[in-house]
């Protein structure tokens, strides 16, 4: 095709509106966090539990409340924010969020990944989540199940005892508003898992005894003032004759004077457990048989009344111990600190093999008390620290009485590998656990990523170029002076050019996208070409 010198230099081509195509689509994407990377457009947040009803005002002598995350929200209200979000209904933390099957629960920390909406999508994928860091000289790797919870692999799910009938291991109690209640109405038992007769006052409780080596969690500390009662509906389970039964407890005594000192014990005439602990700072475990008097329906023959105890060999030091009193089938038996210091057979244990043999009853719906007893006098009360305390239906093997005391940083004592909760369509990752290891988890270099299903679209634009178009040099040299229009002379035959890019431009001539092709086409003058051009309008 031959040219003259009015034809213009161009390599424009305007598209036609019907030719644009827009086509929203789904991807599934896995996005990689890395600390202190500008590019993974997660913000690591930090929230810090603290009495609200005295922060002090922000600025003053008093700077805990000014603590601040990178941007320069403050810490204390990212914890509120978090806690009021998702975390209310601490006392049914199974309650709180997503399925029974997801344990939301905040402690007095919480590690927060904030992930943007535009990476959410339709929500994060719930077993998705992984995260791999190292803190205290520990590594740990993270990983979230279909429910939500986000796991410590490491923590061997296979040494969790189930059947657990009670739990209190005294670590949410930082929250003041989760304290129990004081109260000493009877009634208002029907309205409560537990309250307290005194002060519950709360301190570090037992240590790791692997790397920081610091406390777990928190525990209580008894003073002969102050005893916890937990009604009896609370304490799940069949706790007489006829059932074995557990219970597992830390314990650090103090001084305990020359009276029996009640630890843990259930109300009543007929009661199935009554620990004690004795002047040289022993474990006494006893049984109280007793037979109703037949002609006054609930009033005790106190004529037909027995107690039966075994003690331990070992005292349990103000340094922390751990402890199961049991009822094996016709025996009573003591563990301190994984050793077996009684095994006895007890005649009041034998279930009877006919009503002429009937033995006294054990069995008691009363109240349990830890602490001490509710009475006004002290002196039967308890006075040093408790932690951990389980209740179990069954009788417990020594394997796995190793993994209630087990005390290693990534250890069984805790009795859970659940470390936060993924909030899948808010975008948020909360990592919360009464085990310091995981405090500051943001704070130290490491990697996470996850998944999600994100709506993208992509624009399709075909460039069609007839056969005898741009089939011309671009060379300037080709063009009179005003660089616009060719020369006389020029012809297209004369030129073989090559398409190599494509580009898009707006109706003001700004560059919008640009196609490099794999490798040059030659442009012929006999053959039409279209290109389609793809572009995903994903701007992230």
């Amino acid at each position: 095709m031959a040219v003259s010198e009015n034809t213009p230099i161009s390599v424009f081509k305007p598209i036609q509106p019907e030719n644009i195509n827009i086509i929203p689509y789904d991807v599934h994407k896995t996005w990689i966090i890395l600390s202190g990377s500008s590019t993974s457009s997660c913000l690591p947040l930090v929230g810090i539990y603290s009495d609200k009803k005295n922060l002090p005002a922000i600025g003053s002598e008093l700077t805990y409340n000014d603590a601040k995350n990178i941007d320069n929200s403050l810490q204390t209200i990212s914890y509120f924010s978090i806690n009021h979000m998702f975390y209310r209904r601490k006392q049914t933390p199974w309650d709180s969020y997503n399925s029974f099957r997801s344990t939301a629960f905040l402690y007095e920390t919480a590690s927060i990944l904030s992930i943007p909406q535009n990476k959410i999508g339709d929500g994060i994928k719930m077993n998705s989540f992984m995260l791999s860091t190292t803190s205290s000289g520990v590594g740990i790797y993270l990983e979230s199940d279909i429910y939500g919870n986000v796991i410590d692999t490491r923590i061997n799910a296979s040494n969790f005892i189930s059947e657990s009938k009670f739990y209190e291991g005294f670590n949410d109690y930082v929250d003041i508003e989760l304290l129990p209640k004081q109260h000493t109405v009877d009634n208002f038992l029907q309205k409560t898992d537990r309250y307290i007769n005194g002060e519950l006052n709360i301190l570090p409780g037992v240590n790791a005894t692997s790397g920081a080596m610091g406390s777990i969690g928190y525990a209580a500390a008894f003073d002969t003032s102050n005893v916890l009662i937990i009604p009896n509906t609370s304490i799940l389970g069949e706790y007489d004759r006829e059932h074995d039964y557990a219970i597992s407890f830390f314990i650090s005594a103090s001084s305990t004077g020359t009276a029996l000192q009640t630890v843990i014990g259930k109300s009543g005439t007929r009661i199935p457990y009554h620990i004690t602990v004795d002047s040289n700072k022993k474990i006494r475990f006893y049984i109280h048989g007793s037979n109703p008097n037949p002609e006054n329906g609930a009033y005790v023959d106190v004529t037909k009344t027995k107690n039966i105890f075994v003690s331990s060999s070992t005292a349990v030091s103000s340094s922390w111990n751990h402890v199961v009193c049991q009822k094996t089938g016709s025996y009573m038996q003591i563990y301190v600190n994984g050793s077996l210091q009684s095994n006895t057979l007890q005649p009041l244990l034998i279930t009877p093999t006919s009503p002429a043999t009937q033995s006294l009853q054990i069995s008691s719906n009363g109240n349990t008390y830890i602490g001490g007893w509710n009475t006004s006098s002290v002196a039967y009360n308890y006075n040093g620290k408790l932690d951990e305390i389980r209740f179990y239906n069954k009788a417990l093997n020594s394997t796995e009485i190793s993994y209630l005391r087990d005390l290693h940083e990534t250890g069984s004592m805790l009795q859970t590998n659940i470390v936060g909760n993924v909030f899948n369509h808010h975008g948020l990752i909360v990592l919360s656990s009464a085990n310091y290891i995981y405090n500051n988890i943001l704070q130290t270099p490491y990697t996470a990523s996850y998944k999600s299903t994100v709506k993208r679209v992509e624009l399709t634009v075909p460039a069609q170029l007839g056969s005898g178009e741009f089939n011309m040099s671009m060379n300037p040299s080709l063009t009179i002076d005003n660089n616009v229009t060719y020369m006389d002379f020029v012809r297209s035959a004369d030129f073989k050019p090559y398409i190599t890019t494509i580009g898009l431009y707006d109706t003001h001539g700004r560059l919008l996208a640009i196609g490099k092709l794999g490798q040059p086409i030659k442009k012929r003058n006999d053959v039409d070409l279209t290109f389609i051009v793809k572009l995903d309008l994903d701007n992230m």
